[in-house]
């Protein structure tokens, strides 16, 4: 599977960059080994292996157009496998990149990234997860900020999590709660967690609604200002609610619209502020294969 991006004009809070940018996001194999225990492996550039968002995160699988804010939209280089035997599944893998949402730090330098995740599905339409991953979430362009004699690879990002997932007829209903823990240079370790409650349910083949409610306390870390050394730490208290809806248009094209609000306070200033967004998203797919075996 092969996935780009190409974006034209300005980007990012504080950090800017102007001009075009092209960006390839997905771009990996997949070997499947049939047998009495099902496995998949695959490798390249791919969604995060673990979390319960990373599985339907295309616009025909994300029933609303925005994401939790558990995860930043990455695609990091990774080896994946994945298997079941019964009503239990399991992942193992490797990637470059942590899983979180640190909007004040540079892009994590790739770095081995272990994760595991497993699962239960006792009837069907009925699963239970949880999940875990460790490892560096610095980056080597911040090493000057570090404190002496130490490197920016000895500081780790811990995540453990746990995902539920319901289907009833017409109903849908997404659950996932996550915790983390960063070492801090110089200071001590800071914790976050998020959990959501998503659902959707489809009134005709054509129309379904979905709502998203969050909940956000999470530490986001800042290297220090120029001639300090004390790394600044922002506290997030926030609320998040997104309702949609989509229309089919016909199996491959799909119209969604939807409306989200954030109610937050940050530390240290706990001005709270209210943030209101609309989104608009028109998505088309296609299989290729079909359109090759069509003229044959």
């Amino acid at each position: 599977m092969i996935l780009g991006r190409f974006t034209q004009g300005e980007s990012g809070e504080y950090a800017t960059t102007e001009g075009s940018e092209v960006a390839l996001e997905h771009a990996w194999i997949r070997w499947s080994l049939p047998g009495s225990m099902p496995l998949v492996a695959q490798a390249g550039r791919m969604p995060q292996p673990i979390g319960g968002y990373s599985r339907r995160y295309l616009p025909h699988q994300n029933p609303l157009i925005g994401a939790p804010v558990t995860y930043d939209i990455t695609y990091p280089v990774a080896i994946q496998l994945t298997g079941s035997a019964g009503i239990a599944d399991f992942t193992v893998a490797v990637s470059d990149q942590p899983v979180g949402h640190q909007i004040w730090l540079p892009r994590a330098t790739s770095a081995p990234r272990p994760a595991l995740a497993a699962g239960v599905t006792p009837f069907t339409g009925f699963r239970i997860g949880a999940y875990g991953t460790w490892g560096p979430y610095l980056s080597d362009g911040i090493q000057e900020y570090i404190p002496s004699g130490h490197s920016w690879d000895e500081y780790d990002q811990s995540v453990i999590g746990f995902d539920v997932s319901f289907s009833r007829g017409h109903f849908e209903l997404f659950a996932e709660m996550t915790r983390s823990m960063f070492e801090m240079p110089g200071d001590t370790d800071e914790r976050g967690i998020v959990w959501y409650i998503e659902s959707r349910y489809t009134w005709s083949p054509r129309w379904f609604t979905a709502l998203r409610i969050e909940r956000n306390y999470q530490a986001s870390s800042w290297f220090p200002y120029p001639g300090t050394s004390a790394w600044y730490i922002t506290d997030e208290n926030s609320w998040d609610i997104e309702a949609g809806g989509g229309f089919r248009i016909n199996p491959g094209m799909l119209i969604k619209a939807s409306y989200r609000v954030e109610r937050s306070t940050e530390y240290p200033n706990y001005v709270t502020e209210i943030d209101h967004a609309i989104a608009l998203q028109f998505a088309y797919s296609f299989d290729v294969t079909s359109w090759i075996e069509g003229k044959e």
